[in-house]
């Protein structure tokens, strides 16, 4: 599950060159991408020129996220409130990117999000 997700991610990384065995064996395989129990769980991006919105970013295709780690890239436009779906998620960080807006209220639906989670928007 999320796997096509994954590879849409991973596609624009590949061609950026940040990751070049995106594409090959299974997610735990991945740059960036750590699997439990054959689910993605973690997915660490940070600082890797990541450009782009989280508009594509298919939520609810990750339900056992739980952790999220995108800071320093080039991601912009608003945090999409379909984030609400990553029920699982105890860490994100989307820092120091170009978001723009608020935070969205759906946030605060993910009630097993840490302390330690940074959500500033620019």
């Amino acid at each position: 599950m999320g796997k096509q997700l994954l590879s849409s991610i991973g596609k624009q990384l590949f061609e950026t060159r940040i990751i070049p065995y995106w594409f090959h064996g299974y997610c735990g395989d991945w740059y960036g991408v750590k699997c439990f129990n054959g689910s993605v769980n973690r997915l660490n991006i940070t600082n890797d020129g990541v450009i782009g919105t989280l508009y594509d970013f298919s939520f609810s295709s990750l339900p056992f996220l739980e952790y999220v780690g995108l800071s320093i890239n080039q991601l912009y436009d608003t945090i999409p409130p379909a984030i609400e779906n990553l029920t699982n998620l105890v860490y994100l960080d989307l820092s120091a990117n170009q978001f723009s807006g608020i935070i969205p209220p759906q946030i605060g639906s993910l009630t097993k999000l840490g302390p330690s989670s940074s959500l500033t928007t620019n």
